[in-house]
């Protein structure tokens, strides 16, 4: 027949089988260690483990394995609802849920208009902000293509010989067969490859420019 001993004990868990749900306590008094089943910590946030402070009451058992098992049993720190529950806890829970249930309850449309109000300013901001910020990316854009001033390289007249060269589909320097030929192409034919760096001037390092 099993006994039970009221008092409140504490110890640690030092040895704790998660897969079979059991372990053991050593005593703060160093007495013999306590067997403890998962089913002594009723519902908690978490399960046991090793090196955790436990606070338990004690009963003999008849197993030959254990003298002592712990049961309505607490770990330290952590949220725990034993089934075993004193009728003073009861009885202030029922008088909790009595008293908050004949309070009548209390409708306010304060937050409703407070909320109304706040979005009105929040977009108030939204397009102060907006429109700040379309201002300053006018002010930083770069002038456009027209606003600059793009130097003009002058290049020599083509003197009167040039006037007898026509476009005949060439298009790299080696096969131009003058100076002015060059000049002629650049200016007046298309799909030339005889300006490389783009300052108008054909071939310089056959033309020597």
């Amino acid at each position: 027949m099993k006994t039970r001993t009221e008092n409140l004990q504490k110890g640690v868990l030092f040895t704790w089988r998660d897969e079979k749900g059991f372990g053991f306590i050593l005593p703060e008094n160093c007495g013999e260690d306590i067997f403890i089943h998962i089913s002594a910590f009723g519902r908690i946030s978490r399960r046991p483990k090793v090196g955790d402070i436990i606070y338990y009451h004690l009963k003999t058992t008849s197993s030959q394995k254990c003298k002592y098992s712990a049961y309505n049993a607490t770990i330290q720190g952590v949220k725990s609802h034993n089934r075993i529950a004193t009728a003073n806890n009861l009885k202030s829970r029922k008088n909790r849920t009595s008293t908050n249930a004949n309070k009548p309850k209390r409708l306010s449309r304060k937050p409703a208009k407070m909320s109304f109000w706040k979005m009105i300013v929040g977009f108030m901001i939204f397009i102060i902000i907006f429109v700040y910020g379309i201002s300053k990316i006018k002010i930083s854009s770069p002038p456009t293509s027209s606003q600059i001033d793009v130097p003009r390289i002058e290049t020599p007249p083509l003197s009167s010989q040039s006037q007898q060269y026509h476009c005949a589909g060439k298009v790299h320097c080696s096969e131009m067969d003058s100076c002015e030929e060059a000049r002629y192409y650049l200016h007046h034919c298309s799909g030339v490859k005889i300006d490389g760096d783009g300052d108008g001037m054909p071939c310089e390092q056959r033309c020597g420019h």
